[in-house]
């Protein structure tokens, strides 16, 4: 390590930094789109895409596709 120069370790330096920025730019690209809706007192039934005929939901509506569901949920009962 002696022998390198002071310039060459600064081209090292910028190489691995480099290396490190395109490292974190493909693990974001590559991160999945997630949304989290939270939403309080709200059951299965309760919205129109799952058939309730007297609340209308558009919005969420939309956000549902034929491979997406929005049935997976879980719930914690803070009191317990």
């Amino acid at each position: 390590m002696d022998d390198i120069r002071p310039s060459e370790m600064k081209k090292r330096r910028h190489i691995i930094a480099l290396i490190i920025l395109v490292g974190c730019i493909n693990a974001v690209l590559a991160a999945p789109n997630v949304i989290l809706i939270v939403t309080d007192d709200q059951g299965y039934g309760d919205m129109s895409c799952h058939g309730n005929p007297d609340l209308v939901t558009p919005e969420i509506d939309r956000l549902i596709k034929p491979k997406s569901s929005l049935a997976l949920h879980s719930m914690t009962d803070p009191a317990a």
